[in-house]
C-alpha cells in the first residue's frame, strides 16, 4: 500500500538559531513520505537563506518567500501550497522526536481518525528524551474534544497533531490575531468526526530558559478575551451541553484582563476597562456559581461591577 503523504508547515520568522534544528529533525524522520513547505515571513535575519540551502539539497523542502504578516498568515500560506494528503504544524524554533509522523500516521491507520494528537513535552536546549506513553489511547468525538479544549487551552495548539487535509478545506487561521489557534481549534474540531489522543511526548516545545517568566501585559494578551468569546458563542450553538464552561472560562479571562485594564491611563485602556466592567456586570455571577474565587478574588469582582469605585479603589491602595 502507497505511504500518504504529509505536507508540514513552518512557519519561520527571527530563528537563525534554531532552524537547522528544526530542519534536521524533520529530515531524520523514520517516516519518509513528506514535503516541508518553510514559509519565510519576511524575517530579517538569515533564517531565509538557510532553509533556501537545505532546499537545494533535498527535494522533499520547499521554502516560500512573503512579507511579513504573522504566523497566521505564514500558516494559511502553507496550507494554500500543500499536496500532501494530511497536514502537520511544527513552530521553527521547536523539534520533534524522528518518529512522530510515524506515531501519528499508525494511530491514524489504526483508528482511522480525523485528526490525531500525541504529547509535548518542554525543551531547554536539544535533549532528545525518549518518550515512554503516558497514557492509554483515547479516541473522542468532536464535542469530547472541544470540552478538553476548554479544560487546557494547551489542547488547541496546531503542533502535536497531524490533521485531513480536508478539515482545512473552509478553514484559515485569523491574520494579525495573537490567539489564532484559539480562534480556530474549535472549529477544526467540531469538523471531526473522529479524534484519538496519546500522551507519548513526541514534540518538544522549546523554551529559552529555565527562568521563564510571563511576559507583560499589553493590549494585544485581549485578543484571548476575543477568542475566548468567540468559542463560547460557538459552544453554545453548537455544544450547548458545554455552554456553562465555556462561558466560565471566558468571564475568567476578563477577571483576570481587567485587574490590569485598571491600571490604564490612555484612552483605548479606558475604554477597554468600562467594556470588560460591563461584561463583568452582565455575565460575571457565573464565577461565584463556580465557587472557585478565594476571598480576595471574590473582593475584586464586587468592586468590578462598579468600575468608578474598582479605579478609585486602585488608586487609593495601588492594588489591583
Amino acid at each position: 500500500m502507497m505511504k500518504e503523504k504529509v505536507s508540514i508547515i513552518i512557519p519561520v520568522y527571527e530563528v537563525e538559531k534554531y532552524i537547522e534544528r528544526c530542519i534536521k529533525c524533520i529530515q531524520s524522520q523514520s517516516y519518509e513520505n513528506w514535503e516541508a513547505i518553510f514559509v519565510e515571513d519576511g524575517s530579517p535575519d538569515k533564517s531565509g537563506e538557510i532553509c533556501d540551502s537545505y532546499a537545494t539539497l533535498d527535494a522533499r523542502i520547499k521554502v516560500i518567500h512573503k512579507e511579513n504578516q504573522g504566523v497566521a498568515a505564514a500558516r494559511n500560506t502553507g496550507l494554500a501550497n500543500v499536496t500532501g494528503d494530511f497536514i502537520v504544524f511544527i513552530d521553527s524554533d521547536d523539534y520533534a522526536h524522528p518518529k512522530l509522523l510515524e506515531t501519528l500516521i499508525a494511530l491514524q491507520h489504526k483508528e482511522k481518525a480525523d485528526l490525531v494528537i500525541v504529547g509535548y513535552q518542554l525543551s531547554y536546549g536539544d535533549e532528545m528524551i525518549e518518550p515512554i506513553s503516558r497514557g492509554n489511547i483515547q479516541i473522542m468525538d468532536s464535542s469530547k474534544a472541544i470540552e478538553r479544549i476548554i479544560e487546557n487551552q494547551q489542547f488547541c495548539s496546531p503542533w502535536a497533531k497531524l490533521y485531513k487535509k480536508q478539515l482545512f478545506e473552509e478553514i484559515r487561521y485569523p491574520e494579525g490575531a495573537i490567539y489564532e489557534d484559539l480562534m480556530t481549534a474549535f472549529e477544526i474540531f467540531q469538523k471531526a468526526k473522529k479524534i484519538i489522543y496519546q500522551d507519548i511526548p513526541l514534540y518538544y516545545y522549546f523554551q529559552v530558559s529555565k527562568s521563564i517568566t510571563r511576559s507583560e501585559f499589553h493590549y494585544g494578551k485581549l485578543d484571548e478575551a476575543k477568542a475566548l468569546q468567540k468559542q463560547y458563542e460557538f459552544v453554545k450553538k453548537h455544544v450547548p451541553e458545554l455552554e456553562k464552561q465555556a462561558l466560565y472560562k471566558y468571564i475568567y479571562n476578563v477577571f483576570g484582563h481587567l485587574m490590569c485594564l485598571v491600571k490604564a491611563e490612555d484612552d483605548f485602556g479606558k475604554e477597554k476597562y468600562k467594556e470588560f466592567c460591563r461584561i463583568i456586570k452582565e455575565d460575571g455571577n457565573i464565577l461565584l456559581e463556580k465557587q472557585q474565587l478565594s476571598k480576595k478574588q471574590v473582593f475584586r469582582y464586587r468592586l468590578m461591577k462598579h468600575p468608578f469605585i474598582y479605579r478609585m479603589f486602585y488608586k487609593i491602595t495601588g492594588k489591583a
